[in-house]
């Protein structure tokens, strides 16, 4: 009998293609959603502040219950999703974190974060390949990153040197 893994039914509809069919859903409905109060906002950063704390405290449990009750009324929140994904991941929950990551994906298709988690979960699972495509990804997603900001530094030296020939 074969033994049956978290992500037996990963392997018939990746994370990656749900993201995809759900970014588009997500984006229309997110025009809906820009309607909040500023004060809930402010408290569910300081919810989400806390947690984050509780988390470095290894206060695992205290903080995934904060992670659960700010998605419960913000539900399109990606630290939250995270936040909670890692709480699980420690505890054990592979399932349960690998759904929480695959979530914030869905929100945040780059998110090297979600990607990141993703990867170790899959690697802990025997699942090699997939975790060599989430690493493709983060590479890709570093690379243009880091040409970003190279273009960035070469038109900062650029317009320097002109700046220094023009007041010279």
């Amino acid at each position: 009998m074969k033994k049956r893994t978290m992500f037996d039914n990963a392997k018939k509809r990746t994370m990656f293609d749900n993201a995809k069919k759900r970014t588009m859903f997500d984006n229309a409905s997110a025009l809906d959603d820009d309607d909040d109060d500023d004060d809930d906002d402010d408290d569910d950063d300081d919810e989400l502040s806390y947690a984050e704390i509780l988390r470095s405290r290894n206060k695992f449990s205290d903080a995934l219950s904060i992670y659960k009750r700010i998605l419960v009324k913000e539900p399109r929140n990606v630290e939250a999703h995270l936040g909670k994904g890692i709480c699980l991941q420690v505890q054990g929950f592979s399932q349960q974190a690998f759904e929480s990551f695959a979530h914030a994906l869905t929100l945040d298709p780059k998110n090297a974060c979600a990607l990141t988690h993703c990867g170790i979960l899959y690697r802990e699972e025997g699942h090699l390949i997939e975790a060599a495509e989430v690493l493709h990804i983060l590479l890709l997603i570093y690379l243009f990153m880091f040409e970003s900001l190279l273009i960035s530094i070469m038109h900062f030296v650029i317009l320097h040197c002109l700046c220094v020939h023009i007041h010279v």
